[in-house]
């Protein structure tokens, strides 16, 4: 069985793939509901423009910041894991 690489010290290869699924998913929900990040930090004050500004620009964003865009942005989640 081969293992997947990807060049973070750091991280899995599975949490890198997570993160940018999501951020694509993310940003489509932002933009696909016109959303401003003013919006989004009303309901989460740790949330900046600079991070939507990244997350739109398709700079990545760790896990935690997803996770709490999309909250703010009303996305749930539906995750499927498979053995």
């Amino acid at each position: 069985m081969g293992v997947c690489y990807i060049p973070e010290k750091y991280k899995c290869f599975t949490i890198s793939e997570l993160e940018s699924q999501l951020s694509v998913a993310v940003a489509e929900h932002i933009q696909a509901h016109g959303l401003t990040a003013v919006e989004i930090k009303e309901r989460y004050p740790s949330i900046r423009a600079g991070h939507i500004a990244k997350l739109l620009r398709g700079e990545p964003l760790c896990i935690k910041m997803l996770g709490a865009i999309s909250e703010a942005t009303g996305m749930r989640w539906n995750l499927e894991l498979a053995a």
